[in-house]
């Protein structure tokens, strides 16, 4: 929708717009000139708060949107730009570490670390391996440590036997070979 904001023989109100506009209809109006104060930022083709453009067709805290072809709002956020987007994140230092207590950035999830996210939080040492998932006998147990006679590397972590060890038994017990 195209809007004018010039002085008309109907309004007679000098940047006054006729256009009307329904936030959450899925079309942004594009106006000519400056755009009236109470614009829509945004018109994502709902009024949901929480998903990058708000019940009033502004642009949310943390979120980024840009306009399709069809004037619909397509919005998205980045872990790691330092601003909590609710609704997508719970956590963003900007940092852009993935191994501390906000894994954020290319890869990150910006969701407070835990054991089993498959990140290793270097806290001083309580991590020393993550591989993904909360199960012990894979070499990297549920309290994300690694398992006697194992060895880890990665993020996520992978893990095998020390050399000279092996598990024989498939039962998750590295034992000399």
């Amino acid at each position: 929708m195209r809007c004018a904001t010039t002085a008309t023989a109907a309004s007679g109100v000098p940047g006054h717009s006729l256009c009307q506009t329904t936030c959450g209809d899925g079309i942004r109006a594009e106006y000519e000139g400056h755009p009236p104060a109470d614009a829509e930022q945004c018109d994502d083709g709902n009024t949901e708060a929480l998903d990058g453009c708000g019940p009033t067709c502004t642009v949310e805290p943390g979120w980024s949107c840009w306009e399709t072809l069809a004037r619909r709002s397509e919005c998205y956020t980045y872990c790691g730009d330092g601003v909590i987007a609710k609704g997508a994140e719970i956590c963003d230092d900007g940092n852009h570490a993935l191994i501390d207590a906000c894994p954020s950035g290319d890869g990150g999830s910006c969701v407070p670390a835990y054991c089993g996210d498959g990140f290793i939080w270097s806290d001083g040492g309580s991590e020393t391996c993550d591989d993904g998932n909360s199960e012990s006998g894979d070499g990297c147990s549920a309290i994300c440590t690694i398992e006697p006679n194992w060895q880890c590397d990665g993020m996520p972590s992978i893990c095998a036997c020390m050399p000279g060890f092996a598990d024989a038994n498939s039962d998750g017990v590295c034992e000399p070979i």
